[in-house]
């Protein structure tokens, strides 16, 4: 009995010198490639640090002292804990904006890009400073003949007549590198290049001296949640009805169409928000992409300590915890930003959550363990298009309808509206 003992402590002495729990080689093929082994929940940190280790002197045996080859690092999920990404160290290139815009561009010029054309400085006239961002300053101004620019009238066609015009003006700080004012000038470059009348694009520079500003459409009635409370606002001194349902929807399907045309350009806005939306007369839409550099919306924004600006109410969860940007993470925005119109704005998404609980939320979603909650559906909206939204929070994005398929449907709905003067 005494020599069967030692041989099978022979056996697992040797066993456990050929093993090397180091090296993500030394598991079975099973474990090593099972896809539940990398998405396991992060451990909680230690409540105290652990005690000093000793010192001792180390002495390579012979066998040792030979160079080894580091072993093969292991490839986790790139997952974040919901506190980590509030409260302790993080990583904030999941939203890393561009030097003017959180549009996320693909590599080099636009493919239809044209040479930006110089707009006389002297005719800007400044109505209102709006913020500020890394870049420089966003301002709101008055122009006379912008219309003369390509684009800048109906179809891309010139307007031919010295119309007033409000502008927004983002400025580049003074003193920048050169490579950051030809960044800044090649995102110029692709917001040039959209062709829709449902989204903002620029229309020209000014470029003869510092400092260097790009000029960018918006909307003569301002931005949507300033309109719509300005509606309420007055509705409810008159007595009236105020925005019908109808109008509410036309609306929301101008977004879904802006939407859909950056779709189908392969670009992800990264910030659409009821904030980011202008209105025009006759209730017409622009998006713009500038809510995020306006002071009036910082509470709208969780600013990391890198100064990223985070708009955590509107952001599909794989955005805020995995760093993905997709057209699918926009269809997610879209249906906070149709919860928003329905509600006429009056309240911010997931009002009664902070910050912290609102990304703890999303941590449900990642985990898929039937605690995430989902916005409240507004009082005048119909269960049609509250399944719209629920089908845009599915937490798998290929289950996510396109934008294509939500313009279509909410068109359907709103067959022969039409708007009244606005």
């Amino acid at each position: 009995m005494e020599l069967e003992r030692e041989h099978w402590e022979l056996i697992g002495d040797n066993l456990f010198a050929c093993a090397d729990f180091t090296s993500v080689n030394s598991f079975q093929d099973e474990v090593k490639f099972s896809s539940s082994f990398y998405k396991l929940t992060p451990p909680p940190p230690p409540a105290a640090r652990p005690p000093p280790y000793d010192k001792h002197p180390y002495t390579p045996t012979k066998s040792q002292a030979q160079p080894q080859p580091p072993p093969p690092q292991s490839q986790p999920e790139n997952y974040y804990a919901a506190t980590d990404i509030v409260k302790t160290e993080r990583r904030e290139q999941h939203l890393a904006a561009g030097k003017f815009t959180p549009l996320q561009l693909p590599e080099g010029a636009a493919r239809d890009a044209a040479a930006l054309l110089d707009f006389p400085r002297h005719r800007l006239r400044l109505l209102e400073k709006l913020g500020d961002g890394l870049f420089g300053l966003v301002h709101l101004c008055e122009v006379e003949g912008a219309a003369e620019y390509p684009g800048a009238g109906a179809a891309g066609a010139p307007a031919p007549c010295q119309r007033k015009q409000l502008l927004v003006v983002k400025s580049l700080r003074r003193g920048c590198s050169e490579a950051t004012r030809q960044e800044f000038l090649r995102e110029a470059g692709w917001l040039a290049s959209l062709r829709d009348p449902n989204v903002a694009r620029v229309l020209a520079v000014c470029a003869a001296e510092e400092p260097l500003c790009v000029l960018q459409e918006t909307a003569e009635l301002g931005d949507l949640p300033r309109f719509l409370q300005m509606q309420s606002a007055a509705a409810a001194a008159d007595g009236t009805a105020g925005l019908s349902y109808g109008c509410l929807i036309y609306l929301a399907t101008q977004v879904a169409s802006g939407m859909k045309y950056l779709e189908s350009m392969d670009l992800v806005h990264r910030d659409l928000a009821a904030r980011n939306c202008a209105v025009g007369k006759h209730y017409s839409i622009k998006i713009t992409d500038h809510a995020m550099y306006c002071t009036k919306y910082e509470s709208d924004y969780y600013v990391s300590d890198t100064q990223s600006r985070l708009p955590v109410r509107w952001m599909a969860w794989e955005s805020l915890l995995l760093g993905k940007y997709h057209p699918k993470s926009d269809v997610w925005a879209f249906a906070v930003t149709l919860w928003e119109i329905l509600m006429l704005c009056a309240q911010q998404p997931f009002a009664e959550l902070t910050n912290e609980q609102v990304v703890e939320n999303c941590n449900h979603w990642y985990q898929n363990d039937g605690l995430q909650r989902l916005l409240a559906r507004p009082p005048t909206c119909p269960r049609e298009i509250y399944d719209l939204m629920g089908e845009c929070w599915k937490r798998h994005e290929a289950d996510r309808p396109r934008f294509a398929e939500i313009h279509l449907f909410l068109q359907r709905k709103n067959l022969g509206y039409v708007p009244a003067s606005g």
